[in-house]
């Protein structure tokens, strides 16, 4: 609705279900999680009145906020939900789709993200390291900006895309007008929902979420973040600078599996023993940079990083 978009009307503050649909367990948990984020502890007989001031209940209803996260929202709203989609060869080859209150779905599909997460070895000064593949809090925090600002009146559900050297988390509608992704503001296309989800420790602070994701990435510093908005959609794109995690001695691995060999042979040509370089071999195959072919000691490995 081009009033919503222009911040004159908006969506999340219009009512649109009975309160039949309100869970007490979800009022529950969010009062619990103000408390805990927030130092508020708001006694039971005042929750309905907060609500109203928050707009998730308005003229005796649930509004699309309220719906969102104080119900099982897809029953109302079925495109509200989150789809995690893993990607190789350019295909999808498996997916899994996330129901409930909204900070659930966000809650169980980053859960899920960093159950994926590998953590690999590196070399910080003398010591070496692990490091996941990917910061999480800038993930966490570019998954609630989806489901904060996404535009609900498209029907399309957040998805978030695995590949094996990126990370694409995708909301429908782009940035409101007028924000500025260099220097972005805080001009909230659904504030009534934002202000459920500050309350409850989601959001930290307003207008800081693109900063922060550009910060964490950069603190972690083997991962790029790139950010695209278009009228339909915004996609949060992490790269990873999968060069980084090699060292000279995966680099001749790599060289060597220009065709495919025995972990036997590749034990001798980089002089280490074949557990070593089954280690080795593991890794570069988590980055999706190694391929294994055929089974026992018919087994050999191929480079499909080139």
């Amino acid at each position: 609705m081009l009033s919503s978009e222009l911040g004159t009307v908006t969506w999340d503050e219009f009512p649109v279900a009975g309160m039949d649909a309100l869970k007490n367990e979800y009022v529950e948990w969010f009062f619990s999680a103000i408390k805990t984020s927030r130092g508020r502890n708001i006694p039971k007989d005042e929750w309905m009145r907060y609500l109203r001031s928050r707009k998730a209940v308005k003229e005796g209803r649930l509004t699309n906020a309220g719906v969102l996260f104080f119900s099982d929202a897809q029953a109302i709203i079925p495109h509200s939900g989150g789809r995690i989609i893993w990607i190789r060869d350019g295909e999808p080859v498996k997916s899994r789709e996330f129901y409930g209150p909204v900070w659930k779905v966000i809650d169980d599909m980053f859960g899920e993200l960093v159950r994926e997460f590998r953590a690999f070895e590196v070399i910080v000064g003398t010591k070496r390291v692990e490091i996941m593949e990917y910061p999480p809090r800038a993930v966490r925090e570019a998954l609630i900006n989806a489901f904060a600002h996404r535009n609900y009146t498209i029907p399309s559900d957040v998805r978030v895309f695995i590949h094996p050297h990126m990370l694409v988390i995708r909301n429908p509608g782009g940035l409101m007008p007028g924000v500025d992704l260099e220097d972005p503001e805080h001009v909230p296309r659904n504030p009534a929902l934002c202000s459920l989800l500050y309350d409850s420790g989601y959001i930290e602070k307003y207008g800081y979420g693109l900063r922060m994701i550009r910060e964490e990435c950069r603190k972690h510093g083997l991962v790029d973040v790139e950010f695209k908005s278009s009228a339909n959609r915004f996609e949060v794109i992490f790269k990873r600078k999968v060069e980084e995690l090699l060292d000279d001695t995966d680099r001749k691995i790599l060289e060597y599996l220009i065709n495919p060999r025995r972990s036997s042979e590749i034990s001798s040509y980089v002089k280490l023993s074949k557990p070593a370089v089954l280690k080795r071999l593991e890794k570069l195959e988590a980055m999706g940079l190694v391929r294994p072919i055929g089974r026992g000691a018919q087994r050999r490995y191929v480079a499909i990083y080139r």
